[in-house]
């Protein structure tokens, strides 16, 4: 298996529609020597199977009937049926073929692919290519390896009369493995130019990330993970050399044929020997150290037998090595799956990179058994496979030197930063000091709060209940005999009683208010229908207290307000105006005035219920939504409300969405704000559309 190698790419269409060989002869009399155009000299080539014959032979010899065969070229000699004897990968034969061409006076060029293990070419019955020296058998054969790109002359000649000899005595798999490639001299020139640039790409890309990965392993000895990526990345790359395009024969043209074959084995075993121990350091918990000794002792053997053993041995032991190398990738591939369960990092990048690399061996393999034509593209997932690995050792050593540059920046600044950061600490403290201190006053607060709560409470509860209590005796004692005067007794009892049972009422009412105990039923509004349904509600109440009444509005274009709508409940609303007008009325002397102001912007609708009454203390402002609160701290239930009014509003406001305030000036009056949205956002999706009462 070719595991790196160039990338030859023929159309099926250059293959088929009457363009092979048959019977030894190809007609391309018809075909476009353009500058793009090339074609594979495929099909039936004429076999002269143990038989070394040069092209004058080939000549006298084309008559004779029974001196050839035809063959389907190309060929691999091993498990190849001729005249019902199957071949081995070893012999030595004689191929030809006819090729019939337009004359012209073009310089053509045949691409020559890897040919084990030795050859020689005629054209015209010129000899134009030598690699090695052709034999009957071991002794008088020598191997080479030299992929070569034939330049010659058509030299107005109607026909191409092509003689290869070919011998193979010290490889598993002998013959031609690939096409010879026909075409005008420039465009296969620069063919293979475009293929060695790749190649030497790939092999500078390989021995530049494996140098890349040596420098991170020596920034970080302890971090082995990028040494074994390091050797890989050498290992492939010098292999990288050897196949393909040949680059290292160009480099080094005196480098003998079995040497090279041993270091490109070589470098195969160890090159897989090396991702196993990669995956083992990277992921060992997921990875079987006995599974690791097995891979490495099989794969010491596998190098070892290449050093010691004659290339016709070692090159029979490699589809058993495929086949332990196909174990390998099976169970590193089940390392990785391990991993990716396990979330450890990286893991999905380098599945993906074997699985790639896994599909484009497939392909390679089968290219090399003539399943498929598509040749090379193992090298690109490869290449995928170790970018994926180099990534994700990258991003750990990035991670490594972020973590250390992220400590010694800290470290640095707080060594630099110390007295500013304690000057930060002291204003923290001494702003957490004045928290407290605010807390400690708002806690004080609520003390008295609660003190004039309980106060309040045993004052109102208090006060009815000795009353009451005076008038129960008085008719038991028989102080009140007349029937109008027990009559008014009873009526001051029952008085007393609803008073008490407005009292127990309204603080049930505001804590159902607070743990929202309270079913709302909201309505939707128009801003002229909440004007049409508040404007006169409260008008005969304030001018029977003696007290006048208006109201301002304020409020956008009418084509603007069409849009505008609220979502209220109508019957709690009115209960927050109640209280407000109903504790202005209280607060406020006879020939005083109740102002109800609407003003309305894009997003809400504030109202204001204003009074010309004594106002309201500054220091008692902040806590008249508290419970109880009253500003006549000796006020009995006699002078009427139990204190909870504002409070109820305060919690029916905001349970709309809204809010509430005051404002006041003392001896001047106060006013009372609160705040509805408009329901821009769809607040509420369960809405009654039922008209207003």
């Amino acid at each position: 298996m070719t595991a790196y190698a160039s990338i030859t790419q023929i159309s099926p269409q250059q293959r088929i529609n009457g363009w092979e060989a048959v019977q030894g002869v190809q007609d391309l009399t018809g075909w476009e020597f353009d500058s793009k155009n090339v074609v594979a000299l495929n099909g039936e080539w004429n076999l002269y199977w143990s038989q070394l014959l040069d092209p004058t032979q080939i000549a006298q010899n084309r008559q004779e009937a029974g001196s050839h065969r035809w063959i389907q070229f190309p060929i691999v000699w091993k498990q190849q049926e001729l005249g019902g004897i199957l071949l081995s990968g070893t012999g030595y034969a004689t191929m030809h073929l006819e090729v019939k061409l337009q004359p012209s006076s073009r310089v053509l060029a045949l691409e020559l692919p890897l040919i084990r293990t030795a050859y020689a070419l005629w054209i015209n019955g010129k000899p134009v290519a030598n690699v090695g020296t052709v034999g009957t058998d071991r002794d008088s054969s020598n191997p080479a390896k030299l992929p070569q790109l034939i330049l010659f002359p058509q030299a107005d000649a109607a026909k191409l009369d092509i003689v290869l000899q070919v011998s193979n005595f010290h490889h598993k798999f002998g013959g031609v493995s690939n096409e010879l490639i026909l075409g005008n001299a420039e465009e296969m020139v620069s063919r293979h130019d475009k293929r060695m640039g790749l190649d030497m790409l790939l092999v500078g890309s390989l021995l530049l990330m494996g140098c890349y990965n040596l420098g991170l392993f020596l920034i970080r000895i302890r971090e082995k993970t990028s040494l074994y990526l390091s050797l890989y990345c050498f290992l492939i790359g010098i292999r990288a050399m050897l196949v393909g395009e040949g680059s290292m024969f160009m480099l080094f043209p005196r480098l003998e044929w079995l040497t090279s074959l041993r270091i490109e084995y070589i470098c195969f075993y160890m090159s897989m020997a090396t991702v196993f121990i990669f995956c083992r350091v990277l992921y060992p918990g997921q990875t079987s150290v006995r599974m690791v000794h097995i891979a490495g002792w099989s794969f010491t053997a596998c190098s070892l037998s290449t050093l010691i053993l004659p290339p016709w041995i070692f090159t029979a032991m490699l589809q058993v090595y495929l086949l332990i190398t196909t174990f390998v990738w099976g169970y590193a591939g089940l390392v990785l799956i391990k991993a990716r369960l396990a979330k450890k990092e990286g893991s999905l990048f380098l599945l993906m990179g074997i699985l790639v690399y896994g599909i484009a061996v497939g392909i390679d393999i089968a290219n090399n058994n003539q399943w498929i034509y598509m040749q090379g593209v193992s090298s690109i997932g490869q290449f995928y496979a170790i970018f994926m690995a180099s990534f994700i050792v990258s991003v750990k050593s990035f991670k490594a030197f972020s973590s250390v540059e992220i400590l010694s920046r800290q470290l640095r600044d707080l060594n630099i930063g110390l007295e500013s950061r304690i000057q930060e600490r002291t204003a923290e403290l001494e702003e957490t000091n004045h928290a407290l201190e605010k807390i400690n006053d708002d806690l004080e607060r609520l003390e008295t709060s609660r003190r004039h709560l309980l106060s309040n409470i045993s004052h109102d509860l208090g006060t009815p209940m000795t009353l009451i209590q005076g008038y129960i005796e008085a008719l038991i004692d028989k102080v009140v005999v007349g029937p109008e005067q027990q009559d008014k007794y009873l009526r001051l009892v029952l008085n007393r009683i609803n008073g008490l049972n407005r009292l127990i009422a309204d603080l049930f009412h505001l804590s159902k208010l607070e743990a929202r105990q309270i079913d709302f039923s909201m309505q939707e509004l128009t801003v002229d229908q909440f004007i049409e349904c508040f404007s006169e509600r409260y008008v005969v109440e304030v001018n029977n207290a003696g007290i006048h009444f208006n109201m301002i509005t304020l409020l956008p274009e009418q084509n603007g307000r069409s849009l505008q709508r609220l979502i209220i409940d109508i019957n709690r609303i009115d209960q927050v105006f109640t209280n407000i007008v109903f504790n202005a009325i209280k607060h406020t002397p006879r020939g005083g005035s109740i102002q109800l102001g609407l003003e309305a912007d894009e997003h809400s609708i504030q109202l204001k219920v204003q009074d010309t009454g004594v106002g309201i203390a500054p220091e008692d402002l902040p806590f008249i939504f508290d419970r109880f609160y009253k500003k006549d701290k000796s006020r009995n239930s006699a002078a009427g409300g139990s204190g909870l009014g504002l409070s109820i509003a305060k919690e029916i406001v905001e349970f709309h969405g809204g809010r509430i305030w005051a404002e006041s000036t003392l001896g001047k009056g106060a006013s009372i704000y609160f705040e509805l949205p408009f329901n821009e956002a769809g607040r509420y999706s369960d809405v009654s559309s039922s008209p207003i009462q």
